[in-house]
């Protein structure tokens, strides 16, 4: 009877661990699916709070389009009166002109060969002008829009691209000075199309467009070849002063390059460009400062794109000597790389043919 007694007892115990370990583990079950659903409910709310970010980023940014459109109209309105006001001026000075006839004609005369002065200066800078063609690669249409106005305003060529894609394609068809670039765009990216344009062998200044601020997409941005960078959202004054700026270095760089060129002293591969009578290279158009003996061996390679040259050749051409230790020509050949490649461990245009020697590849 006893023993019986005990089972039972023993069988009830267990039967109420039974449920106590049943009534934990549906509130487990319950717990973990409430921290599912507040998890969930947490990646919405984030969802929504950043496109709701991003429409206020869209909303200000045709805010300060408007305010710009409305003080500039407002600018050439004041600049109107003024303009009026001096016609008014000069019309009440007439009477008093007309007793000094002799000394007005002469004043006349030197006032009208300043004007056409004037105007001679002011249509060869406006000429100068549309001799530049501007690319703008942008998604957002409202923005292209609004550069592009501004751009013709100072009497730029102007083209428009939608996304990185299209861009190639308008720099492949047309002769471009400058782009301006986004990097956020659907399709390609700013950045992949910058190193496609680079890689291509196009060296006109680029000025990267992002919302970005942060300092690894600017060194990204500006080491995959691009020139400048401006953060959104930007004034547009600011974005004509950075374009003007770059395109009158471009424009002293094209025309020491062609003059150069007709001296049959520079010699150009790709984005890589070293002229002999100044002593000077660079690379995308930016220079870089080299040794004599990095020059000399850089300039030997640049005249025979292609060709392959040992060690030793390099040596006795440099030195103009008898080649006897030539682990020197190693070691510069290991500096000129860090300094005109992006990337010196897959080298773009100083290239070892293993067991033979270098060579500068053709482009």
């Amino acid at each position: 009877m006893k023993s019986r007694g005990k089972e039972r007892k023993r069988r009830g115990r267990r039967e109420k661990e039974g449920k106590r370990r049943g009534r934990r583990e549906k509130e487990e079950e319950r717990g973990e699916g409430e921290r599912k659903k507040r998890k969930g409910e947490e990646g919405q709310r984030r969802k929504r709070k950043r496109e709701e970010g991003e429409k206020e980023e869209k909303k200000g940014r045709r805010r300060e389009g408007r305010t710009e459109g409305k003080r500039r109209r407002k600018g050439e309105g004041r600049k109107g009166e003024r303009e009026e006001k001096r016609k008014g001026r000069g019309k009440a000075g007439e009477g008093r002109r007309e007793e000094g006839q002799r000394g007005e004609e002469e004043r006349k005369g030197r006032g009208e060969e300043g004007q056409k002065e004037g105007g001679r200066i002011r249509e060869e800078r406006h000429r100068k002008m549309e001799a530049y063609h501007i690319l703008i690669v942008e998604d957002d249409k409202d923005i292209r829009d609004g550069i592009e106005i501004y751009l013709r305003n100072q009497g730029y060529v102007v083209s428009q691209a939608a996304d990185g894609i299209e861009g190639l394609g308008k720099i492949e068809a047309e002769e471009i000075h400058l782009a301006i670039v986004d990097i956020m765009m659907p399709r390609m990216d700013g950045i992949t199309m910058m190193m496609k344009v680079r890689e291509k062998g196009y060296d006109f200044p680029v000025i990267m467009l992002s919302a970005k601020s942060e300092e690894v997409d600017k060194i990204m941005g500006l080491n995959m070849g691009a020139d400048d960078y401006v953060t959104k959202p930007f004034t547009t004054m600011e974005l004509l002063a950075r374009v003007n700026s770059h395109l009158r270095r471009y424009g002293k760089y094209l025309q020491a390059l062609d003059g150069a060129q007709d001296n049959g002293k520079a010699y150009v591969i790709g984005g890589l460009e070293l002229n002999e009578e100044t002593v000077e290279v660079s690379v995308d158009g930016k220079p870089v400062k080299m040794t004599p003996l990095e020059f000399k061996i850089l300039t030997l390679l640049m005249k025979n794109p292609g060709r392959v040259f040992s060690a030793e050749e390099i040596y006795e051409r440099v030195w103009n000597e008898q080649a006897v230790n030539t682990d020197t020509i190693m070691v510069h050949v290991r500096k000129i790389r860090e300094k005109i490649e992006v990337n010196p461990k897959e080298p773009k245009y100083l290239k070892v043919v293993w067991g033979v020697g270098y060579k500068i590849e053709k482009q």
